[in-house]
């Protein structure tokens, strides 16, 4: 039998190798099957949480809740193990919560809209599809356009994009008429602006992203429950920028952009 097992940068096993399947940490837990027991342990070995036999994980913790599958619908389980938010919605696909909220729709629905950690509607399902919440907005669409709202609801840039991404450092990476731009909003005036637009053909170098999009790219991966190409199409950058990205954490536990012309070192 195959055992899975956690290493530490050393290279060394800081969790002896036991485990039937383990997932990555996230908040200090990790996934794990052992003997066909679907638990979370701690860093330090520990069993802290044993699911249910008719309850499985579907995704890491964030924000202290962590998705799971009852009955092919989807609820959330707290820190302790309790279902704190009864599965009753859909799988397709699971959301994590940021900033207080997740995006869900009721399994026999079709509309999405934002729970809060009691299970509660907090924003109305009224969406044909949405986003995480980032630095206070989140994107969503409508029929075929996509275009934020605020923490409660509001429209903020009204829907108009043939895509759209996540907002980091105030702007948002978005596509309008073939061409793609940032969208900007700034807090205190309700202000649309589409600036420093790029053709389609013309290429995009990693040396641009900055250090926050660059980690926010990694956390999302690293949090489990999805894959490179999902959080490429998230971030709206390739596939490609996305295994670089985890490549260099993991190497070299550092995001900074690379300076041009520096050589790698010899293993």
């Amino acid at each position: 039998m195959v055992s899975w097992e956690y290493i530490a940068y050393s290279n060394l096993f800081a969790i002896t190798p036991q485990f039937d399947y383990a997932a990555k940490f996230s908040e200090g837990l990790a996934n794990v099957i052992i003997n066909g027991q679907n638990c979370f342990i701690n860093t330090e070995e520990n069993i802290v949480i044993t699911l249910a036999s008719d309850i499985i994980s579907l995704g890491a913790f964030s924000e202290g809740m962590a998705s799971v599958n009852m009955d092919d619908k989807s609820g959330y389980i707290d820190r302790e193990g309790r279902l704190a938010i009864p599965a009753k919605f859909s799988l397709n696909p699971v959301y994590y919560f940021a900033e207080g909220l997740a995006l869900a729709k009721l399994y026999d629905q079709t509309k999405w809209g934002y729970i809060n950690k009691s299970g509660d509607w907090h924003i109305i399902a009224k969406f044909d599809g949405g986003g995480s919440f980032s630095q206070g907005r989140a994107k969503v669409r409508i029929g075929s356009e996509w275009g934020y709202i605020d923490r409660e609801g509001n429209s903020i840039i009204e829907p108009k994009f043939s895509e759209a991404g996540e907002f980091a450092e105030g702007l948002a990476p978005v596509k309008l008429n073939h061409q793609w731009g940032y969208s900007l909003y700034t807090k205190h005036k309700v202000q649309y602006n589409v600036w420093l637009l790029y053709k389609l053909s013309q290429p995009t170098t990693m040396s641009r992203y900055s250090l926050d999009f660059r980690k926010k790219i990694v956390e999302a991966y690293e949090k489990g429950d999805t894959s490179i190409r999902k959080v490429a199409k998230r971030f709206l950058v390739s596939p490609d920028t996305v295994r670089r990205l985890v490549k260099q954490y993991r190497l070299t536990g550092d995001l900074s952009p690379r300076k041009c012309g520096t050589k790698k070192k010899s293993i």
